[in-house]
């Protein structure tokens, strides 16, 4: 299973699961990363 992280503020939170994601508070300019991505992207 993959394991998301989303930057909030500079805070970095995670791991979720995809499910556990769509849950949170994820907006466009919010920044994620999963193991895979060079960087951290826009949603």
């Amino acid at each position: 299973m993959k394991n998301y992280f989303y930057s909030n503020n500079n805070q970095q939170n995670g791991p979720y699961s995809f499910e556990e994601l769509k849950n949170e508070n994820i907006k466009q300019e919010t920044l994620i990363w999963y193991e895979g991505l060079n960087d951290w992207t826009k949603a």
